[in-house]
């Protein structure tokens, strides 16, 4: 197998690199381009819906169009064009690794503070800006995240997000003021990833990348 800085193409430490570097290429580097988090596709995985290896991504059935549907954004075969879509379907197998839970971003639509979820989580994922950003939006992530925290309870997208946050100690600047202390002994690797709902240290990883996402697009 092919390998990047001496990592195998299709492990997750070779996606964060290919994901924060991208080049072109019939490669995993090609496929993702820089555009989709490689937690997306390691969730993907995970769901048995691509497989990865071999310098590629690639579907693991064709023939459901109910299967397909859910990831033709993401688990893309050499030379499919990228369409600048993410489906609906996609949504809910990513939820558990979005930095800003999809519930979230429901209830805030809802409130009238953003006006469509599906485009103001496309934005996150890629990098761009939301088309809404005030005082209200942000102190609404921060309160859900902040009980989230206050109960250490990481079964909930808002403690997974809280989870993200303290794994990539990114806390205080992402979220000024959160008390982070119940998420420490994750960060410190003391407390096993399985029951935070994630796969393996590598998910953390690559989880430590988006938090910079957040960093640089929602919460300033």
């Amino acid at each position: 197998m092919r390998s990047i800085r001496g990592l195998d193409i299709g492990s997750a430490e070779a996606l964060v690199v290919v994901a924060s570097e991208p080049v072109k290429g019939y490669d995993t580097a090609g496929v993702l381009d820089g555009l989709l988090p490689a937690a997306v596709l390691l969730d993907l995985a995970a769901h048995g819906l691509v497989t990865m290896g071999d310098g590629r991504v690639t579907r693991t059935s064709k023939e459901s169009q109910d299967g397909v549907r859910g990831y033709e954004r993401a688990a893309l075969d050499i030379g499919e064009p990228l369409d600048g879509t993410l489906p609906e379907a996609l949504w809910a197998v990513t939820d558990s690794l979005r930095p800003l839970p999809h519930v979230v971003a429901s209830e805030l639509v809802a409130e009238g503070r953003v006006d469509s979820v599906k485009n103001t989580l496309l934005k996150m994922d890629f990098g761009y800006r939301f088309p809404v950003l005030d005082t209200d939006f942000r102190d609404a992530v921060r309160s859900r995240v902040q009980s989230a925290l206050e109960s250490g309870d990481v079964t909930t997208a808002f403690g997974r997000t809280a989870l993200l946050l303290a794994a990539g100690r990114a806390d205080g600047q992402v979220f000024p003021g959160v008390d982070a202390t119940a998420m420490q002994a994750v960060a410190a690797g003391q407390t096993p990833l399985d029951d935070a709902g994630f796969f393996d240290a590598s998910t953390v990883v690559v989880l430590q990348q988006l938090t910079t996402t957040i960093q640089q697009t929602v919460l300033r």
